[in-house]
């Protein structure tokens, strides 16, 4: 970048963010997945019975792209949507042992993505970094 742009955070976070999405996006369509696939099936994983309401809040994805990915992995196998016993309105989620098992995988590309667009970072480095961009927007690393 040119030092009159480099010089800005808020640039060389936005164009890191750009090319960590392309990669991110290309590891998970050879996976077979989408962004807001692997954000959902990420969130229903780590947190089984999760309301689909619940999901759009912790993924940032709206309703009816939700809906329609819950539908699609259950679908697949990779997740089981079931209606509360308390208001058959409200759907949960939960991940099938071959739901984990892709969200493992795509967890994997991933990592992959993060140590190919930072391997001008040593491991050690990535770690500090993730830890910083994590406390930057007020994360803790699960």
């Amino acid at each position: 970048p040119h030092p009159s742009l480099a010089r800005y955070t808020p640039y060389l976070a936005i164009e890191l963010a750009r090319g960590l999405r392309k990669a991110a996006d290309q590891e998970l369509r050879e996976a077979g997945f989408t962004w807001p696939d692997f954000l959902v099936l990420t969130i229903v994983t780590a947190v089984d019975g999760l309301a689909q309401e619940a999901v759009c809040d912790r993924t940032g994805v709206d309703r009816s792209t939700v809906s329609g990915i819950t539908r699609d992995l259950e679908h697949e196998g990779l997740l089981d949507r079931r209606n509360d016993g308390l208001d058959g309105r409200q759907v949960t989620c939960f991940a099938t042992p071959a739901g984990a098992a892709a969200a493992a995988e795509a967890a994997r590309a991933m990592d992959r993505t993060a140590r190919t667009q930072l391997r001008l970072l040593d491991t050690r480095e990535r770690a500090r970094l993730h830890a910083l961009l994590a406390r930057a927007l007020g994360a803790r690393r699960a």
